[in-house]
């Protein structure tokens, strides 16, 4: 089932829409898989990803600027890929 949702997000992704992922509450392996996933469909349409909270990002295709007061402060991320730290 959660294969499906992240298919389902790469393809609002390849249809030039902004995608939101909240990964809070997911273990750490498979929230790392969840944004490998992604971030290769952000890679091969180069996209962008904007880091909101510890666990709630914004995907974005190339042609598509998110803006406002909170991603003001928030620094868009593009050359890296996104990881999950890792708490032990």
């Amino acid at each position: 089932q959660r294969q499906m949702c992240i298919r389902d997000r790469c393809n609002t992704l390849l249809e030039s829409k902004p995608v939101v992922v909240n990964l809070e509450g997911f273990d750490a392996d498979d929230a790392q898989r969840i944004m490998d996933f992604i971030s290769g469909c952000i890679y091969a349409i180069n996209g962008k990803y904007h880091q909101i909270s510890k666990y709630v990002f914004i995907f974005t295709p190339e042609q598509v600027d998110i803006s406002g007061d909170t991603l003001d402060q928030v620094k868009e991320q593009s050359d890296t890929m996104p990881t999950i730290n890792r708490e032990f």
